[in-house]
């Protein structure tokens, strides 16, 4: 871990100290262009689309958008003069591209992407504003990997859909890929010694690894690879949109760079180490106290001393270990319902893939959607609609079996996972959930209804193909009039 912190801190000074003068530094005022003017004019709110699960840059915290990319947007969005609307979306990137490209029905753009030549032909493009260098990364106990040439024969976990997937059957075909749902999983795998490596951006892979808890790996080595670039994009009939984005990424000050940068980097990793540090300290004690104990038969009042060092320390660890116990909750927690977050949800999912595939088991998986809710946070207010949220948790976990999992999968939207059960017993769990919210006088707002949506493991499916069948069948349910269930096979 300390290699990882030296080599990020490293990697910020050289970022924020090789940053070109900007224009508020130069004295320039901002200059739009008579068609960016009007583009503002006839754009006023933009809607950026935010995924739920890729920190640093773009997840989801407390139900809110965060992460640099977003504070870079909304700090451009101030100084430029236009409304920033952040949507959590968790599509597959074809997906969300294909919205940008077509009628933008839920969002406008992307918050940012990798310019590539296919891209380059769909999209429009601006400046790149973060820069990022492909890293190696390895089990600390694996043997020596100086380069990507040594995993030849072996197998590295990369992400699916990502760039370096190409890159690496490109140049380096002798190196088996298992493909990873997300950078999380694809780290996990590093960690368990499932895989030899893994391949990516060096932030989002220090972020994972001091935030998610995986200590047995470690950034072994650069690659040849050039930095991984994250430019600004917009529809391609939009190029004024990223024109804009560009000469207001100018205007931020040097101080505010570095304030983005520390706020999910320096500082955050220096509350890690903070706890190293007291863990030296606690060893230091008891070094003392040892010393203390040694001479106790001839320093009268030691002993006293002792006792009370040795309730010091113990008072000192059973802190630092609620702590840890709450770090490890909060992880895998929804801030608003106390329910299993998403990336908790897709551990389970995939625990349970696994599990029906080594023994042939079913399992059910439940997606259900509180219907017109976006009417409650416009009709009462985004506080009511938050009791509306805690309300429905409070009913799904009343009503659900010991052995299920129910966690919320973002924004109005609940997963349940039914372990040992076959199409026919989930249908009859959705239908339960659904007639207990039916007939639940909820505070505020009176009666409410969901949708549902249902379905069960088959041999061929991935998380993608189920979840993505759950979801068809929710939204037949919306379809048909909501407040139903919908059950495909």
């Amino acid at each position: 871990m300390g290699f990882i912190l030296v080599t990020l801190s490293l990697w910020i000074s050289l970022v924020l100290h090789g940053m070109p003068a900007n224009a508020s530094e130069q004295g320039q005022p901002l200059a739009l262009t008579e068609q960016e003017n009007a583009f503002l004019n006839n754009h006023p709110s933009i809607r950026f689309r935010v995924r739920p699960n890729r920190p640093p840059f773009e997840f989801e915290q407390d139900g809110k958008a965060a992460g640099i990319a977003v504070d870079y947007i909304s700090l451009i969005a101030e100084r430029v003069g236009f409304s920033a609307e952040f949507i959590i979306d968790g599509r597959s990137p074809p997906a969300a591209f294909n919205m940008v490209e077509g009628d933008r029905a839920e969002f406008d753009t992307l918050l940012y992407t990798v310019r590539n030549a296919e891209r380059a032909k769909r999209f429009a493009f601006g400046d790149v504003f973060l820069s990022y260098p492909v890293m190696l990364i390895s089990h600390k106990n694996a043997s020596y990997i100086g380069k990507i040439a040594d995993l030849n024969g072996r197998t590295i976990a990369l992400e699916k859909g990502f760039l370096t997937n190409k890159w690496i059957k490109r140049d380096f075909p002798a190196i088996r890929v298992l493909p990873a749902e997300n950078t999380l999983m694809a780290l996990q795998m590093v960690d368990d010694q499932e895989v030899a490596a893994y391949i990516g951006n060096m932030a989002v892979a220090n972020y994972m690894m001091a935030f998610r808890e995986l200590d047995n790996i470690k950034i072994t080595a650069p690659t040849a690879y050039k930095n991984v670039e994250y430019r600004f994009m917009a529809p391609k009939e939009w190029p004024e949109l990223t024109s804009i984005l560009s000469k207001g990424y100018k205007l931020i000050s040097q101080q505010e760079h570095t304030a983005i940068q520390q706020r999910w980097f320096s500082l955050q990793m220096l509350d890690r180490t903070d706890y190293e540090l007291v863990w030296r300290i606690v060893a230091l004690a008891a070094f003392v106290v040892g010393g203390f104990y040694y001479w106790g038969n001839k320093l009268r009042g030691a002993n006293q001393r002792t006792q009370a060092a040795l309730k010091e320390l113990q008072s000192v660890q059973q802190m630092l270990e609620e702590k840890n116990k709450r770090l490890k909750e909060l992880a895998i927690t929804d801030s608003l319902t106390s329910l299993f977050n998403r990336e908790k949800l897709d551990e389970v999912l995939q625990n349970e893939i696994l599990r029906s595939e080594r023994y042939g088991t079913k399992f059910g998986l439940i997606l259900l959607d509180i219907d017109y809710f976006k009417k409650i946070n416009d009709e009462f207010s985004h506080q009511i609609g938050d009791k509306v949220l805690i309300e429905t948790s409070f009913i799904l976990k009343s009503h659900m079996r010991n052995t299920d999992t129910v966690g919320r999968w973002g924004g109005e939207e609940f997963m349940v996972i039914c372990p040992e059960t076959n199409l026919e017993q989930c249908e009859v769990v959705a239908e339960q959930l659904r007639s207990a919210i039916d007939e639940y006088p909820f505070s505020h707002v009176g009666h409410r209804t969901v949708s549902l949506g249902a379905s069960c493991y088959r041999e061929e499916d991935s998380m993608k193909t189920l979840i993505d069948r759950v979801d068809s069948a929710l939204y037949d349910s919306k379809d048909s009039g909501r407040n139903r269930v919908t059950v495909l096979p």
